[in-house]
């Protein structure tokens, strides 16, 4: 039960619906099952009663029509119609025996199977006497035939006797059928009446869970009504329990939680207007105070004005002096960098020479070599010059002239070389001291901006500080001003707290028409008492405020 309590609304009336419609779904079934019951006896009633009587019947009239064509054949005059009339009461006897094997096969009573064995029993001997009719027919023996024909004659007696069996197996089929039509209807009406028991047993039981779930739903919303109607009354001290998890559950412990703190907010209202009536009656007492301070401040202010703009003109000139400071180092600053480009323009210049002066080294190089191999021609004509002789002394002669001049060239060569070395050496010295020069010029620049930066800087925060000192003259005779509206305000501030004592008091009236207290119990279980203007419970007292003369010095 408790688990059906703990159930959300929507899952107990899901859970409702459900059992009944399992109810609903029993009656249905139950129906269904009559229904099919009903069915199945009429089934039984028709294959094995009503069916059987057909049967027999069409038995019956094959048999009168076999006697009918054993008569016919027996009066025919010619051999054709006696053929055409034995073949129709072959037909016949087929029928009959197809009829019979129906009649059997429908689940007969035990009289039932009695009387047909009876019926095969007599048949048998009718048949066999029969045929024997039927051959001396076709043979056209007539006046043989004849004696089997007549009144009394074991023929007739036997077709008397089948027929009796044929109308006592109606007879008892009819009866059968009869009785299960009575037994058919006494199951309807079981039937009807067990039905009408179910529905009226599950429409109890609707109607019971119906007024079960009512219950679980409107008593605990009723009690959420009763409490909120005496809250609305201004009764607070009510006391709500949670029964369930459900909605309604959920409703009563918020409103239950909602109640009681409406009464610590209560409390603490009427603790607070006490401390607000008190405060007001000393913002009253300390505004006199504030408004002679005022007026002290008002005095102190107009000193500090002056002194400020004596600061301010100060300023102004300091700033003054920081923008000529500043002008004279970007003047320097240009110099220092056009001087560090006139050496950066000499480093290349000095580059170049030295690259020239590899150049002019490797063409003394070539021109070394060019005399290094004039020597060796030299020497080669001196020797062709020896072999020709007397004819060749001339040529010799230039030989060694050549060799001579190519001798000078290499040592010239080799002269030029080592000055051009030593030209390199001391471009690449001077290039180095270029290069150190330059960096210290770098380094002068960067100084220098550094410098004007910083310049920049002081006469930018002078600027500011100038204007800043302007507006705190603002401030300060705005702050002036202030302090005068301030010295009038704390005269209708005083106005003002008396009026506020006196709504404090009203409050405290209000609010302590207000039912706490736990005194007395109602008949229907909820505590109610009243609150007492003067008793407000300690647990909920808040520091009260407490102002002081001394405090109006921080302002």
């Amino acid at each position: 039960m408790n688990r059906f309590s703990n159930l959300k609304i929507k899952n107990k009336l899901i859970l409702t619906f459900i059992v009944v419609i399992t109810l609903v779904g029993s009656i249905i079934l139950i129906a269904y099952s009559g229904i099919n019951k009903m069915s199945e006896l009429d089934n039984q009633l028709f294959y094995e009663n009503v069916k059987p009587i057909g049967d027999i019947s069409e038995v019956t009239l094959s048999f009168q029509k076999q006697r009918v064509n054993t008569r016919q054949m027996i009066l025919s005059e010619t051999q054709e119609e006696r053929q055409s009339q034995y073949n129709q009461i072959i037909q016949e006897r087929k029928k009959i025996k197809v009829a019979m094997e129906r009649y059997i096969n429908t689940n007969p009573t035990q009289e039932e199977k009695d009387n047909y064995e009876e019926y095969l029993n007599v048949d048998k001997e009718y048949l066999s006497i029969t045929d024997k009719v039927l051959k001396l027919c076709l043979e056209g023996k007539i006046d043989e035939v004849k004696p089997y024909m007549r009144d009394g004659s074991i023929l007739v007696q036997l077709a008397s006797k089948e027929q009796a069996i044929l109308e006592k197996a109606i007879e008892m089929s009819m009866k059968n059928a009869k009785e299960k039509a009575n037994n058919n209807t006494l199951v309807g009406k079981s039937t009807v009446k067990n039905m009408l028991i179910t529905m009226t047993i599950i429409d109890i039981l609707a109607i019971a869970i119906a007024i079960f779930l009512s219950r679980k739903i409107t008593q605990p919303l009723n009690e959420v009504v009763e409490a909120a109607n005496k809250v609305a009354k201004g009764d607070l001290n009510v006391t709500l329990e949670a029964k369930s998890n459900d909605e309604i559950g959920m409703l009563s412990k918020s409103i239950s939680t909602m109640i009681e703190n409406l009464k610590v907010f209560v409390k603490d209202s009427y603790t607070t207007s006490q401390q607000v009536a008190e405060g007001s009656r000393q913002i009253a007492d300390s505004s006199t105070v504030l408004s002679e301070g005022a007026i002290e401040q008002a005095s102190s202010i107009e000193e500090l004005n002056t002194s400020l703009t004596d600061i301010a003109k100060q300023t102004k000139q300091n700033a003054k002096s920081a923008g000529s400071a500043k002008e004279m180092s970007i003047v320097v600053k240009e110099s220092a960098v056009k001087g560090n480009e006139l050496m950066h323009d000499m480093l290349e210049a000095m580059q170049e020479i030295n690259k020239a002066s590899e150049d002019i080294s490797k063409i003394i190089k070539v021109i070394d070599d060019i005399a290094f191999q004039t020597n060796i021609l030299a020497l080669n004509a001196a020797v062709e010059a020896a072999r020709a002789g007397q004819h060749g002394k001339g040529f010799a002669v230039v030989a060694e002239e050549v060799r001579n001049l190519a001798a000078r060239s290499a040592e010239a060569a080799k002269e030029t070389t080592l000055k051009i070395e030593d030209s390199i050496k001391k471009a690449e010295n001077g290039k180095n001291i270029a290069n150190e020069t330059a960096e210290a010029l770098d380094n002068i620049v960067k100084g220098i901006e550094k410098t004007a930066s910083s310049v920049e800087e002081i006469a930018k925060s002078s600027t500011e500080e100038a204007v800043a000192i302007d507006q705190i003259n603002k401030g300060i005779e705005q702050l002036s001003q202030v302090v005068q509206r301030n010295s009038a305000a704390a005269q209708e501030g005083a106005a003002s707290s008396e009026e506020l004592y006196a709504q404090a008091e009203i409050l405290k009236e209000m609010v302590g028409k207000l039912t706490l207290d736990e005194v007395s119990e109602s008949s229907d279980g909820i505590k109610t008492s009243s609150i007492e203007k003067s008793s407000v419970n300690k647990s909920h007292e808040k520091p009260q405020i407490i102002l002081s003369d001394r405090d109006y010095g921080k302002y």
